[in-house]
């Protein structure tokens, strides 16, 4: 809800300080002229995604240039909008509601092969779109769009099924599994929900839901699948039955397509709307659902890649001199050299050269016309004023495009990044020093790192902070496996530069100002906005999230008043006891887990989250074996057990023995296991909690080891000094 909040205030602000440069009398009247040509369809008020409507622009005078050029970018962002949309098929996700505009009829389209040729429609922008062939819409009579027609499903229909394992299939697998991980503690209830999923006859394809419902006798349907879902934590136990078509829970799930609208338009049939409405209110938010299908698709696509890269080991001296007589090198270094950012860059500078020869073409005083000035306001708006919705959408359909194009190395690298050497990164005492005692920005630093939720590249961005005595310079070192906060400007080829002010950078990584929107009212300063983009995609800059990290922070700072700073003072302060060394025994087969977990305990540093995290791992030597860590903010406990659990933990993780082993000794950050798929998890919340409450560092595992081993030296020579003197 809070989310929600922040966002209308943002909508409601960007509208009102939107403006436009003017570039001479002549665009002047060219776009009064479009805007006057255009006013009818600025009346309705709804967005280019057709999702919400838009905050009304405060009504002026028409004669205002301001006005007209505040306008005439609303309708160049719709149509970029609406082009983005149509050319990646996103629109089509869940039903796209269609109006035919010579009879008024409504068709929900699942699909732009389901719109009738040669025949208009009106989209929910009011932006018209004609399909002019199999291939190709046509967009405001001027804009043609090239779209993949759909594979045929089985028995020759155009409607696939969930159960073809086709892209709908996909889709609602992602569907179902975002559902069965969603959990919010503001529900305060726990929804029991039957989805049966209906496909309809192809007959009933092509009429809009109205007519589909009213025609006699309904449709029979050819397949059915139930799904059961069981959400929320605590409270009031719901029931909720839902019937509706793959698409629509689909739309539902993802947050395009409210429960309240598809009970209007008949698409859905259930047993308790208000259920929904609350389940998309607190569960289904279209931003909660793209994070995690980034995320699901980051750990699809890199295990897609190390099976492509076990099987291409070996490649046959034929391919080798194929590729040499080309002139391309190897098979294999032409593989390598075609990074993922290779390909983002290529997809960007497509869409810029597209927009630009449309651009140049409308600035021609010979080719002045209606569909080059929309091209050239389109450029306009991709480069410098365009909304959030449709950057985001620009950035979702390249991260899309980028999925579904053939291998991909691993990683990709900014240039200079893999020659530089990794430095240690600053802790919390040492950003208070470099940042002059300033605690607040410390803490901003401090908690980059833990916001990183994970990439497939790699870079250095440079930030320069302006306060009052001058300004402060870091560098933030970005790997798949983890962020670092390095002093200085210590990179000489970085990705991405940021000039902000003290304040306005505390609101950036607090949550309270978004990144684009800061770039675009002149807040922040960066060199590049889709290198932003890209840097946005793998941090999570959240109020909730902020919150939480400031609260775990005050609960270390107590609990390391109660104990030691350096690990040696801790151990003899508190040496392992009797029941942590028995429940230890379970694993003394395999004695560098049982120091890696010894240690893990000595590493807490305190948490106000409470609860149990299982580990269940499988050991060479003992088998599977599970490991507990209860944690809370008086103290973490450890308890092992043999075989897996016989009933499942509320949170649980499954991993290997190495896996664990290289988190626990500070090899291998918590978020980079769980998103390069190597950590399996029911819930992120609790492994951020976890990896909050323990400071896993690799000097510090060296150091209890050291410390560990001269103990037990110093125990034993004791022991043989007390059996010299009784002998003697």
């Amino acid at each position: 809800m809070v989310d929600a909040i922040d966002r209308q205030d943002d909508v409601q602000q960007y509208t009102q300080e939107l403006h436009c440069a003017t570039r001479g009398p002549d665009i002047e009247q060219l776009l009064e002229e479009q805007a006057r040509l255009f006013s009818l369809f600025e009346q309705s008020g709804v967005d280019g995604l057709g999702i919400a409507r838009r905050v009304s622009i405060p009504s002026v005078p028409k004669s205002s240039v301001a006005a007209t050029h505040v306008k005439e970018m609303d309708r160049a962002t719709k149509v970029t909008s609406d082009f983005l949309g149509l050319s990646s098929g996103e629109v089509f996700h869940g039903g796209l509601v269609l109006q035919e505009s010579a009879t008024g009829q409504q068709l929900v389209a699942h699909e732009a092969m389901q719109l009738v040729q040669d025949r208009e429609y009106m989209m929910p922008s009011d932006n018209r779109v004609v399909r002019i062939s199999d291939t190709e819409l046509l967009l405001e009579h001027e804009t043609r769009i090239q779209v993949i027609p759909p594979r045929p499903a089985q028995g020759g229909s155009m409607m696939a099924r969930p159960d073809d394992g086709d892209a709908l299939g996909a889709q609602l697998d992602q569907a179902s599994g975002f559902l069965r991980l969603a959990s919010s503690e503001d529900m305060q209830c726990v929804i029991s929900l039957r989805v049966t999923l209906q496909a309809p006859s192809d007959e009933c394809q092509s009429l809009s839901p109205v007519a589909a419902a009213m025609s006699a006798p309904r449709p029979a349907v050819e397949a059915q699948t139930v799904l059961e879902f069981q959400l929320g934590k605590a409270g009031e136990a719901l029931e909720c039955s839902l019937a509706c078509s793959p698409q629509v829970f689909i739309g539902l799930v993802n947050g395009t397509l409210s429960p309240s609208t598809a009970h209007i338009q008949q698409l859905i049939q259930t047993t308790n709307l208000p259920c929904l409405i609350r389940l998309a209110a607190h569960i289904c938010e279209r931003e909660r659902f793209v994070a995690y299908a980034s995320e699901a698709s980051c750990v699809s696509r890199k295990g897609r890649i190390s099976s492509q890269a076990e099987g291409s080991q070996v490649v046959s001296e034929e391919e080798e001199r194929a590729a040499q007589a080309v002139g391309g090198g190897s098979g294999r270094e032409s593989h390598e050299e075609r990074s993922a950012q290779d390909i983002d860059n290529e997809l960007v500078q497509i869409a810029k050269q597209q927009m630009r020869r449309m651009a140049e073409e409308g600035s021609d005083a010979l080719n002045a016309g209606p569909a080059n000035s929309v091209g050239s306001l389109m450029w306009s708006v991709l480069t410098s004023v365009g909304s959030e919705p449709t950057r985001a959408t620009l950035w979702s359909n390249l991260r899309n495009l980028r999925s579904i194009r053939g291998t991909l190395p691993q990683t990709s690298s900014y240039r200079g990044v893999e020659d530089e050497p990794q430095a240690q990164g600053l802790d919390a005492a040492e950003l208070l020093d470099v940042l002059g005692g300033d605690a607040d920005l410390a803490q901003g630093f401090e908690f980059l790192p833990q916001a990183f939720l994970g990439c497939d590249w790699n870079g250095h961005v440079h930030i320069s902070v302006q306060h009052e005595r001058g300004v402060h310079t870091m560098t933030l070192a970005v790997t798949p496996q983890a962020a670092r906060v390095l002093e200085g400007h210590s990179s000489s080829h970085p990705m991405l530069t940021v000039s902000a002010r003290r304040d306005v950078l505390l609101d950036v990584l607090s949550g309270k100002l978004e990144a684009t929107r800061a770039v675009l009212s002149s807040k922040i300063l960066v060199s590049d906005l889709s290198k932003l983009l890209v840097f946005k995609s793998a941090f999570r800059f959240k109020r909730a999230f902020f919150e939480a990290f400031k609260n775990s922070q005050r609960a270390q700072q107590v609990a390391r008043v109660s104990q030691p700073s350096d690990m040696r003072s801790r151990l003899q302060a508190k040496p392992p006891d009797a029941a942590t060394l028995e429940e230890l025994s379970v694993v003394r087969e395999d004695a560098a887990l049982q120091e890696a977990l010894l240690f893990a305990l000595y590493a807490y540093s305190g948490s106000e989250w409470s609860g149990d995290i299982a580990f269940v791992v499988d050991v060479a030597v003992t088998g599977a074996t599970t490991i507990v860590f209860s944690m809370g903010p008086a103290g973490a406990r450890l308890r092992c057990s043999s075989g897996r659990p016989l009933r499942p933990h509320a949170h649980s993780v499954i991993c290997d023995r190495q896996v664990l082993f290289d988190v626990l000794t500070g090899e291998f950050e918590v978020t980079a296991a769980i998103m390069s798929g190597q950590m399996h998890t029911d819930e992120f919340t609790a492994m951020m909690a976890f990896k909050r409450a323990f400071k896993f560092d690799r000097n510090s595992f060296l150091e209890f080891c050291a410390c560990r081993d001269k103990s037990s030296c110093e125990g034993i020579h004791e022991t043989e000094t007390e059996t010299e003197t009784e002998t003697e």
